[in-house]
């Protein structure tokens, strides 16, 4: 479980604990389409992230919190986010990370401009911290595949967009 907040990003207080699942559902249904198709009409770079901060609910992947802020984390999820950026081929990008055979791919999606991915990893943080299995995670991907991932992501409280994207990847055993 993770805290899900409504829009806009300012808010800092959660809404709901929702699971990946309950994510999953959200991403493949209809909540999110119309609010998708509007951003990737904008044009301008910076009007885009404005309508994205005031209209995209969001998730803490990493964790439950009573207030979205590093010291506000209540318990950590056991997941782990990361977002790449400006994706030329986003099939092939998803075809790598759901194959790779070191990790776990427990659901995987677009990002809300259509042009990147959000890849949710299962952790193990009785063994490392957050910040080392985000940069054990990010030296590997370098390292096999050339992967650069956008470094927000050793934020444990980092909100993370929920968009329409009903070719999300779960896997299935998340479904349970």
């Amino acid at each position: 479980m993770f805290s899900y907040f409504k829009a806009p990003i300012f808010n800092l207080y959660p809404d709901a604990n929702l699971s990946i699942r309950d994510v999953y559902k959200k991403i493949v249904g209809v909540d999110y389409m119309s609010v998708t198709d509007k951003l990737r009409l904008i044009s301008g770079k910076r009007e885009a992230n404005s309508f994205k901060q005031k209209n995209f609910d969001f998730v803490t992947f990493s964790g439950i919190f009573k207030r979205r802020s590093i010291d506000g984390l209540l318990l950590h999820s056991n997941y782990i986010c990361f977002d790449f950026d400006d994706v030329g081929d986003i099939d092939r990008l998803k075809s790598i990370l759901i194959g790779d055979n070191q990790l776990h791919t427990s659901l995987l999606f677009s990002s809300p401009s259509g042009t990147g991915l959000k890849w949710i990893v299962r952790i193990n943080t009785e063994d490392y911290s957050h910040s080392d299995w985000f940069n054990a995670i990010s030296n590997y991907l370098d390292k096999t595949y050339g992967l650069k991932v956008d470094e927000s992501g050793k934020d444990v409280s980092r909100a993370c967009f929920l968009c329409y994207d009903n070719n999300a990847y779960i896997d299935p055993k998340e479904l349970k």
